[in-house]
């Protein structure tokens, strides 16, 4: 899988996945993220390899997207936004970090909101935890979960601030991502769905991670 500098370098301005990300922001009135650093020789590999992983998740969803796959997926990458914040240090590092500000509010409105609709984050993590947990094993080994635990007990309560935030911008998220996702949106009822199941297959989360890894070198934390 590409690694931090290979994926940053993919990622230009013009690409779907900085486009869309950059949709949601402004769409729910936050500031765009700063350019990010060059990648760096000490930038951690790990992190772009648990930012491959979230996004490949997303296959998955292309062949069976019920609400309990999704709600699944969503927890999955809450998951590995508490192995990312234990590579950094703790949860105080990871939100320190410019780019987690974009993997939350993407998560929150795309994952969430526009399929799941308003949850309790507490509750979700608990219906499907175990499950997103063997996922993450099984692609990266049972030491990716080694710390996971307490560090996506400390994300709680940011994950469910940025998905309570989120609600009252889902049809404003559904329009500013619409003409960046494939196929055509029809018009009508449901149309945050549509949109968000098309915007979670874009491959956001492995720039978001690269973006991390590169920030946390060039000491943005």
């Amino acid at each position: 899988m590409p690694g931090v500098a290979a994926t940053l370098a993919a990622s230009g301005p013009s690409t779907l996945s900085v486009r869309a990300l950059g949709a949601v922001l402004s769409a729910r009135g936050l500031p765009l993220l700063p350019p990010a650093p060059a990648a760096s020789e000490d930038a951690d590999e790990g992190l772009a390899a648990l930012g491959a992983v979230a996004d490949g998740a997303d296959r998955r969803l292309a062949l069976d997207r019920t609400e309990s796959v999704q709600a699944e997926d969503a927890v999955f990458k809450a998951i590995v936004l508490a192995a990312i914040a234990v590579r950094l240090g703790g949860v105080p590092a990871l939100e320190a970090v410019p780019s987690t500000r974009g993997w939350l509010a993407f998560w929150s409105s795309v994952d969430v909101v526009a399929t799941l609709g308003a949850v309790d984050v507490k509750r979700l993590v608990a219906a499907h935890d175990l499950q997103a947990r063997n996922r993450l094993a099984g692609a990266l080994g049972e030491d990716a979960l080694f710390g996971v635990d307490a560090a996506l007990a400390a994300l709680l309560p940011s994950l469910q601030r940025d998905v309570d935030a989120a609600i009252g911008t889902v049809d404003a998220v559904a329009r500013a991502l619409a003409p960046l996702v494939p196929g055509l949106v029809p018009p009508g009822p449901g149309v945050a769905g549509v949109v968000g199941a098309r915007a979670d297959g874009l491959p956001v989360y492995a720039w978001l991670a690269a973006r991390i890894a590169a920030e946390a070198v060039a000491g943005a934390v």
